[in-house]
């Protein structure tokens, strides 16, 4: 049975859940700037609102007055009185005055700190209306208040409803990590992590304990042959001729083991950093027991030992593949840009991908409009974007050919057009083909491999750089693949991806 990993939930002890602290922290500033930022145009709707009631009332009332004066010019006071009256109903006025032909007639009480609307409707008639309102701040200052307290009581339970999300799905898996890996470390060999999602962090913890398995099944295979050296050496002990020949053995052995053990070590000291860090520990480690394994002459451990650094290898690349992908959405992706001569770029792409095309059988020839091309951008984003699109073609084609030509249109664009006659994709799946961790199809993914990440790198980048990039292609016939680059790059904003 697998011991139980606790959890401590107290954050105020236990400030190593920084990364669940900055989320939890951008997450309630974002929750408080939007928060205030609407409350505040809110307010302000409701201070223009108020206006406008304030001014439709003052055009009701006076055109009530004239009413009243052109109806019955003999009843005024009871008209106005009327009229004043369906506009006192409301709040916001105190006391009416009409003014008509010298008379005043005045309805209402005025309230302390009430201000004074004028409103001349006929000179002639000396006609005019004066209301006592209460101020706009005023008026408004209860639904202000009652914004704020809504706004600020929503913005404390959503920040902490987050808070319980972040520390049960972002803090307690790092944390089983962690005391895992602390508690390996410390010599209880028998820890595990605990496995309770199917998320990424369930997969970091199923990796994380299958190399556990394999560290203590290491362990015990150098304690096995250690025993079994030093069981040697006790019955050859009376042989003095070859005393001396096994104790050198025994002292190498000893010193394999006593490395092999502090490769571990040093692997396990590094596994709580970030995760590139481990998985370089998993390559590097196993080259080194590839190695011994050839120099002890068990050939039949290789194959095993190259499987896992080639795992460890493309859990890699697609690790920096998400890494790409992740800083280019956040906008953190920075272009380099030099100036660059086109040919010498393309040659050093081409040999990197020639072990592709010598593996699959397949011709390749390259065109350049021109020898003397130069571009001022990111040279290496743009060899990153050949690579990926000639080892692609290279990968899905065998005994075809394929081609690369490179042309210059005007003064603003370089084009590279890449063509092969390999397998093809069919129409209605290159619309998706760009997006991320799409492939062809699912058979692709299983015959050929690959995360789907390569293509949407490729678009990402040339898109950062001010261009992009298109694909034509029919089953059964080849792909061709066009990008289209400006020759003199500017930094772009986000946006443009």
């Amino acid at each position: 049975m697998q011991p139980q990993i606790n959890i401590n939930n107290d954050w105020s002890h236990n400030w190593k859940a920084k990364i669940a602290v900055r989320i939890t922290s951008i997450v309630l500033w974002s929750l408080t700037f939007f928060s205030m930022l609407f409350a505040s145009l809110l307010i302000s709707q409701v201070r223009e609102d108020t206006e406008i009631e304030q001014a439709i009332l003052m055009d009701q009332l006076s055109y009530l007055v004239i009413k009243v004066i052109q109806n019955d010019n003999l009843k005024l006071e009871k008209g106005f009185q009327a009229a004043a009256s369906s506009i006192l109903k409301h709040d916001d006025f105190s006391q009416i005055d009409i003014q008509f032909s010298g008379q005043h007639f005045i309805f209402g009480t005025p309230k302390h700190g009430d201000i004074l609307i004028h409103r001349l409707l006929d000179d002639s008639f000396d006609l005019s209306v004066n209301a006592s309102v209460t101020p706009i701040k005023v008026a408004t200052r209860n639904r202000q208040i009652t914004i704020f307290m809504v706004f600020s009581i929503s913005l404390v339970l959503l920040g902490a409803f987050l808070g319980l999300i972040i520390d049960k799905y972002v803090r307690q898996p790092f944390q089983r990590l962690e005391f895992a890996t602390q508690k390996f470390i410390s010599g209880d060999k028998s820890t595990r992590v605990q496995i309770t999602s199917k998320d990424e962090f369930g997969v970091l913890a199923n990796f994380l304990n299958k190399m556990l398995d394999r560290i203590n099944e290491n362990e015990e295979k150098l304690k096995t042959e250690a025993r079994e050296r030093r069981n040697a050496a006790s019955k050859v002990k009376e042989q003095r001729d070859s005393l001396q020949i096994l104790t050198d053995k025994l002292t190498l052995a000893r010193d394999e083991a006593f490395a092999a053990s502090h490769a571990k070590s040093a692997f396990l000291a590094n596994m709580s950093h970030e995760l590139r860090t481990p998985l370089n520990a998993v390559i590097g480690y196993s080259e080194l027991l590839i190695d011994e394994a050839n120099d002890n002459g068990q050939t039949q451990q290789v194959k095993d030992l190259q499987q896992i650094r080639a795992a460890g290898k493309h859990l890699l690349k697609l690790i920096n593949d998400v890494l790409d992908i992740s800083k280019i959405e956040a906008g953190k992706m920075d272009l380099l840009l030099e100036v660059f001569d086109v040919t010498p770029l393309i040659e050093e792409t081409v040999r990197m991908v020639v072990p592709l095309f010598i593996k699959h059988n397949n011709d390749f020839s390259y065109n350049l409009t021109d020898q003397h091309i130069t571009m001022c951008s990111d040279s290496t984003r743009v060899k990153q974007i050949l690579y990926n699109l000639l080892s692609n073609a290279s990968k899905f084609s065998q005994d075809a050919s394929i081609k690369l030509e490179v042309e210059v249109s005007g003064t603003e664009m370089i084009h590279f057009k890449i063509t092969d006659t390999g397998i093809g994709i069919k129409q209605r799946k290159i619309d998706n083909l760009f997006n991320d961790f799409v492939q062809a199809d699912d058979s692709t993914t299983r015959e050929f491999g690959g995360t789907g990440l390569g293509l949407a790198i490729c678009r990402r980048f040339s898109r950062l750089m001010g261009g992009d990039i298109v694909a034509v292609s029919k089953p059964g016939k080849g792909s061709t693949f066009i990008v289209s680059l400006p020759l003199r790059t500017e930094l772009l904003s986000e946006e443009t991806l």
